[in-house]
C-alpha cells in the first residue's frame, strides 16, 4: 500500500489544513500545464490520489486503520506450520478484494465545469461539476481517472480560467467594451480600461471553475490583454504624431 503521507511530505499527525496546504503546493509544482518533466504527470496523479484519501476524513480514518493481515508470521519457526493467506482470510470472514480496473475519462473543459455523465464498458458514471485532471472517481466495479482536454480559448490554471483578449492600439489607449462568451453559456461585457498595458490582467471573481473537493473556493476568470498593432492610415498617423507632440511639449514645459 502506498504511503500517502510520504507522498504529500507530511507527518501522520498532520492537520487537515497542513494536508491541504501540502497538496496544493505539490499539485501546483507537478501540474502538467506548468511542469514539462517526463515524470511530472505521474507525480501529479500520485499527489492527487494521496489527497483523495487523506483529504477526506472518513477515507483517512479507514486508511489509518492497521491491516488485519499485517501480522508478521515470520516468528513461526515450525517447519510444519503451513500458512495460507486465503485460509486465514476465510477464518475471519473476509477475503482480499482484487484491484479494480482503472479507466481514463477524457472530458472537455465545459463538461468539467458543469458536470457530465460518461459511458464506459461497465455502465455510466457521473462526474460532478468542478472536476479536475487527476481526480479519481470510485465505483463498485472500477475507478475512473479524469483528464480535462485543452480548450481552444480558455486555459485552466488551478481552478481559475484564463483567456487572452486581443485588442488593437486604439482600444488599448482609449478603453473599450468587449463581448465575452463564458463556458457557462452566458455572455459578459468586459470593460477594457483606458491605457491598458500589454499582458495586464483583470479579474472577475467567482467566474472560474466551481467549488470541488480539490479547491475550497470557486475560481476566478482572468482576462489577459494582448495588444496587436494594426496598420495605420496616413491620417491616423498624423493624429498620433500630433498627440505625441502635444504630450512632449507639456512634459517639457
Amino acid at each position: 500500500m502506498k504511503d500517502y503521507y510520504k507522498i504529500l511530505g507530511v507527518e501522520k499527525t498532520a492537520t487537515p489544513e497542513e494536508i491541504k496546504k501540502a497538496y496544493k503546493r505539490l499539485a501546483s509544482k507537478y501540474h502538467p500545464d506548468k511542469n514539462k518533466d517526463a515524470d511530472a504527470e505521474s507525480k501529479f496523479k500520485e499527489v492527487a490520489e494521496a489527497y483523495e484519501t487523506l483529504g477526506d476524513a472518513k477515507k483517512r480514518e479507514q486508511y489509518d486503520k492497521p491491516a488485519v493481515n499485517s501480522f508478521n508470521f515470520n516468528n513461526f519457526n515450525n517447519s510444519n506450520f503451513n500458512f495460507n493467506a486465503d485460509d486465514f482470510a476465510d477464518v475471519f470472514g473476509f477475503r482480499r478484494q482484487p484491484k479494480k480496473p482503472r479507466y481514463l475519462a477524457r472530458i472537455s473543459l465545459e463538461d468539467a465545469y458543469r458536470g457530465t455523465v460518461i459511458d464506459f464498458q461497465n455502465g455510466q458514471v457521473k462526474i460532478n461539476e468542478g472536476a479536475y485532471t487527476g481526480q479519481i472517481i470510485h465505483t463498485m466495479s472500477c475507478e475512473i481517472e479524469v483528464l480535462i482536454l485543452p480548450h481552444k480559448m480558455y486555459k485552466l490554471i488551478d481552478n481559475n480560467l484564463l483567456i487572452i483578449a486581443v485588442i488593437n492600439t486604439f482600444e488599448a489607449l482609449l478603453g473599450a467594451t468587449l463581448t465575452l462568451k463564458h463556458i457557462d453559456g452566458k455572455t459578459y461585457n468586459i470593460k477594457v480600461p483606458a491605457e491598458v498595458q500589454e499582458g495586464q490582467i483583470i479579474k472577475m471573481s467567482g467566474k472560474g471553475m466551481p467549488f470541488s473537493h480539490q479547491f475550497t473556493t470557486q475560481g476566478d476568470l482572468l482576462i489577459q490583454f494582448h495588444i496587436v498593432t494594426s496598420s495605420l492610415t496616413e491620417s491616423e498617423k498624423e493624429v498620433i504624431i500630433g498627440l505625441n507632440k502635444v504630450r512632449t511639449s507639456i512634459n517639457i514645459g
